[in-house]
C-alpha cells in the first residue's frame, strides 16, 4: 500500500550472538584487571585472557546453538530456500521435503517479499524496464528458440556497434521469464571482472550458497556449483561482457539454468549459439518513429533513420527530441542534427566505434532536455549518473542533489522522471535505480572532458557518496549498502584513471574513498571469518 512504512528486517541471531560473546569477553578481561585478581606478575595478562575466553565460550555455546536454529524465510528474507537433509519447508504451495525425516524439524516460511514471490521466485539485479514503443524483433524469437533448445544463447552485435539493442533484447527475455514464473532470474553487470564477481556473489546470497567468510570470488564459485546441480528453471544474464576468459570459469556446465550473454565481441560465439542483433530495418525504424513522434511524414522519418543508420539508441534520442518540441519536423531535426559540433564537443573520442551522427543525436537530446530545465537539475543528474556505475544509480543517492529550497526533494524526483521520459535514463525493473546507456554515458564524459568540467562532476559525485560511508559499528547490518558504494567508488576511479584531472585535492578524496571501500571489504570478510570459525567450533 502506498505510503505504508516498510517492515524492518529483523536483526540476525548470528549478529546478536557474536556481539554478545565479544561483550562478555571484554567485560571479563576488564573486571580481572580492574579488581586486581591474582596472579600477580607477568602471567596475569595471560590468565585474564584465558578466563575471559573460557567465560565467553561457556556463554557463546548456547547462543550460537540458538543462532544456528534461526528460521529460514523470516520476514524480509527474500533469498531462495535451500533444504538440507531432514528439513521440511511448508509454504502455500504445500510442504517440500528433503532427505530423511527422522529428527526433522518444520520450517514454516511466510511468503517472501522484495524480489521473491509466493512461489519462491527470486529476481536479482538491475533489469531494465521495457522502453516506450518497444519493437518486437525477430532476434527475440531466435533467442527464445535457442533457450528452449537448452543451449547457452549468446547475444552479439553486428559490426561491433554499441546501441543496437543487445541489452534491451536480453532484458525483454528476462522480463518474459519473470512473468512466466521462472524460479530464478539473475542479471549480472559483467562490464568488468570486479562488477561481475560482485553481482554473482549477490545472486549466490539470494539462493543461500554464499561463502560464509564473505569472499565474493568464492561465492561466485559456489554459485556455479549450485547451478550445476540445480533442477528448477532459471535464467542468468551476463550483460556487456568484455573478456570470454573472465566469464568462462563462472558458466554452469550442467543443471537447468539457462545463460544469456551480451557483448560486442563475436568471440563469445564459441560459448554457445550466436544471436546476431542488427540495427532496425526500414520498416521497424519508420514504425518506431511514427509511434514515438506522432508525425505522419514517412519520407522525413526515412531520412532521419538513414542518417542514424537505423541504430535504435540514436532513433530513441531523435524521437525524444522531436516529441519534446511540438513545432519540430523531421527536416528541422535533421538540420539541427547536422549542425551539432560533435568534433568540438567530442574531441577526445578515439577510434570509430560509433558514428558521429549518433553522438550528435545523443547530444542534441541532452541539450534539449537541459534547455527546458532552468534549475539545471537535469544537467547535474545526467552528469553525475554518467560518471557512476553503469549498472545503475539508486534514487537515494541522487536525492543528495536536493537543494535547500522548499520542495527540493520533489524537484530532484521530477527531474529524474523528465530524464526517463525523454529516453536519457531508464528505470530499473524494481524502480529504485536509474540506468544510463553506456554509449550515452561515454558521450557525456567526453563532453565533460572536452569542456574541462570533469573535476567538478566527480567532486559532486563524491559529495553524494561520502555522507553514506559508515563506521565499524554498522559494518554488519549495512554490508550490502557497503558493496554497492564500493561499486560506485570503483566507477569513479576508472573515470579519473582514463583522464587524469591533475587536481590533488580530488585525488586525495578519491584515495580516501577507495581506502574506505578496501576497509569495508576487509572488515566484512573478517566478521564472516569469525562467524565461520565459531560455527566450526560449535
Amino acid at each position: 500500500m502506498a505510503g505504508s512504512p516498510q517492515a524492518k528486517r529483523p536483526v540476525s541471531r548470528w549478529s546478536v550472538a557474536v556481539i554478545a560473546c565479544l561483550a562478555v569477553f571484554a567485560c571479563c578481561w576488564w573486571a580481572w584487571e580492574a579488581f586486581g585478581l591474582p596472579p600477580a606478575g607477568s602471567d596475569r595478562l595471560a590468565v585474564a585472557l584465558a578466563v575471559a575466553a573460557a567465560v565467553s565460550a561457556a556463554i557463546g555455546g548456547p547462543l550460537f546453538y540458538w543462532a544456528g536454529r534461526e528460521r529460514r524465510g523470516e520476514p524480509g528474507d527474500d533469498r531462495e530456500p535451500v533444504l538440507l537433509a531432514g528439513q521440511v519447508n511448508v509454504s502455500k504451495a504445500g510442504p517440500v521435503v528433503a532427505g530423511d525425516l527422522r529428527g526433522a524439524h518444520l520450517n514454516f516460511a511466510p511468503p517472501a517479499t522484495d524480489g521473491a514471490n509466493e512461489a519462491g521466485q527470486v529476481v536479482v539485479g538491475e533489469i531494465p524496464r521495457q522502453p516506450p514503443a518497444f519493437v518486437e524483433r525477430a532476434a527475440l524469437a531466435r533467442l527464445a528458440e535457442a533457450m528452449e533448445a537448452g543451449q547457452v544463447a549468446v547475444v552479439c552485435a553486428v559490426i561491433g556497434l554499441r546501441g543496437v539493442g543487445k541489452t534491451q533484447l536480453a532484458a525483454a527475455y528476462a522480463r518474459a521469464k519473470i512473468a512466466d514464473g521462472c524460479g530464478l532470474v539473475g542479471w549480472v553487470n559483467a562490464e568488468s571482472r570486479a562488477t561481475m564477481i560482485a553481482d554473482l556473489a549477490r545472486v549466490a546470497e539470494r539462493v543461500r550458497v554464499e561463502d560464509p567468510k564473505g569472499d565474493p570470488r568464492e561465492s561466485a564459485r559456489r554459485l556455479r556449483e549450485h547451478l550445476n546441480a540445480r533442477a528448477g528453471e532459471g535464467l542468468l544474464v551476463f550483460d556487456n561482457v568484455a573478456d570470454p576468459d573472465d566469464l568462462r570459469q563462472f558458466l554452469p556446465a550442467g543443471g537447468s539454468t539457462k545463460v544469456v550473454i551480451t557483448s560486442i565481441d563475436r568471440a563469445f560465439g564459441e560459448l554457445g549459439r550466436p544471436i546476431d542483433v542488427a540495427a532496425f530495418n526500414r520498416g521497424e525504424s519508420l514504425a518506431y518513429l511514427a509511434e514515438r513522434t506522432g508525425l505522419p511524414d514517412e519520407e522525413g522519418a526515412d531520412a532521419v533513420a538513414a542518417e542514424l543508420g537505423g541504430l535504435p539508441l540514436g532513433l530513441a534520442q531523435a524521437a525524444a527530441t522531436i516529441a519534446g518540441d511540438k513545432a519540430m519536423t523531421y527536416q528541422a531535426y535533421l538540420e539541427r542534427l547536422r549542425h551539432v559540433p560533435v568534433a568540438d564537443l567530442l574531441g577526445r573520442v578515439r577510434g570509430g566505434d560509433y558514428p558521429h551522427a549518433v553522438a550528435a543525436a545523443l547530444l542534441l537530446n541532452v541539450q534539449s532536455a537541459e534547455a527546458r530545465d532552468a534549475s539545471m537539475l537535469t544537467s547535474r543528474i545526467l552528469r553525475v549518473v554518467a560518471v557512476l556505475s553503469p549498472a545503475g544509480v539508486r534514487r537515494s543517492v541522487l536525492a543528495g542533489l536536493t537543494t535547500a529550497e522548499p520542495g527540493g526533494s520533489q524537484a530532484v524526483e521530477a527531474a529524474v522522471r523528465r530524464c526517463v521520459d525523454v529516453s536519457l535514463l531508464t528505470w530499473s525493473l524494481t524502480g529504485d535505480a536509474v540506468i544510463m546507456h553506456r554509449l550515452l554515458g561515454r558521450v557525456l564524459r567526453e563532453r565533460e572532458q572536452a569542456a574541462g568540467d570533469m573535476v567538478g562532476t566527480v567532486g559532486v559525485a563524491l559529495d553524494l557518496l561520502e555522507p553514506m560511508f559508515y563506521g565499524k559499528e554498522q559494518i554488519f547490518p549495512r554490508q550490502h549498502e557497503g558493496w554497492y558504494l564500493a561499486k560506485q567508488i570503483d566507477a569513479l576511479w576508472q573515470v579519473v584513471e582514463a583522464d587524469d584531472p591533475g587536481e590533488p585535492h580530488l585525488l586525495e578524496r578519491l584515495q580516501r574513498a577507495q581506502a574506505w571501500a578496501a576497509w569495508m571489504r576487509e572488515t566484512t570478510d573478517e566478521v564472516w571469518r569469525i562467524i565461520d570459525a565459531v560455527r566450526r567450533i560449535n
